[in-house]
């Protein structure tokens, strides 16, 4: 591979783990170049970046009392894949409810303070939905190891949205950094991953062992971007009396 082609790989990396953080490639804006750009001005638009943001939170749970549902009593392959496309809408109103207020001049600290909130939730109830089902298709001990880890990370998840708390009432917007991004990504991708080996399951019982073997070096990997991700988080409210002020 030239050395041309292996940094626009790492290029196309980075944006897809990093979304559209200010420090990368926005490669949202390359795929959807106009997106909510002709909802400019509209009195009601202002609305759409918390809205999105909202239907996180509301939907968020239903949905894993759904895959709970669907996992614990395997009804075919529809409602699972109808499961699965209901993370991936709550997946894409992350990505695009940051954009949105970008784009849309609406950037509020309650945006910003309430989008790791949204996320973090999701991942607990994706994770405990995991810990739940996985002892039936493998045993205990594999459970209690994933306790663990999910544990550790919404320990620093917590932590997160405590700092990103204190910048916002220093009025210093509390930006997302690249950490934070590879984190949610990669932690997003194992759990989806592992709920794709579950519910494949009764089908192709291999995809769940290679899931779980995944977290294995995924998992200290990803409590690494954890901690940097809490550190830039402090560094930047001991540090910083005022940052940008665009960003979710």
């Amino acid at each position: 591979m030239s050395t041309s082609s292996r940094s626009a790989v790492g290029l196309i990396v980075r944006s897809v783990f990093s979304e559209d953080n200010v420090d990368t490639l926005r490669l949202w804006d390359w795929l959807f170049p106009d997106l909510f750009l002709s909802l400019r001005g509209r009195p009601w638009a202002r609305h759409l970046p918390n809205a999105l943001t909202f239907s996180r939170l509301i939907l968020g749970v239903p949905t894993v009392l759904l895959l709970l549902v669907v996992e614990r009593s395997p009804r075919g392959a529809l409602p699972a894949v109808g499961v699965l496309a209901l993370l991936l809408a709550l997946r894409l109103t992350d990505i695009f409810d940051g954009r949105a207020a970008r784009v849309l001049g609406t950037v509020s600290h309650w945006g910003s303070r309430m989008d790791p909130v949204a996320d973090g939730l999701l991942g607990f109830g994706l994770a405990a939905v995991a810990i739940i089902v996985v002892p039936e298709l493998t045993s205990p001990t594999v459970a209690v190891a994933l306790a663990v880890y999910f544990v550790l990370r919404f320990a620093l998840d917590t932590a997160v949205v405590i700092t990103r708390s204190h910048e916002s009432r220093l009025g210093i917007m509390p930006l997302p950094n690249k950490w934070g991004k590879f984190k949610y990504n990669l932690d997003f991708a194992i759990l989806v991953l592992m709920h794709v080996g579950i519910l494949a399951h009764p089908y192709t019982p291999w995809l769940l062992t290679g899931a779980l073997l995944l977290v294995v070096p995924f998992a200290p990997l990803n409590t690494w971007f954890g901690l940097k991700n809490l550190q830039a988080h402090r560094s930047r409210l001991r540090h910083a009396p005022s940052t940008a002020t665009h960003g979710r």
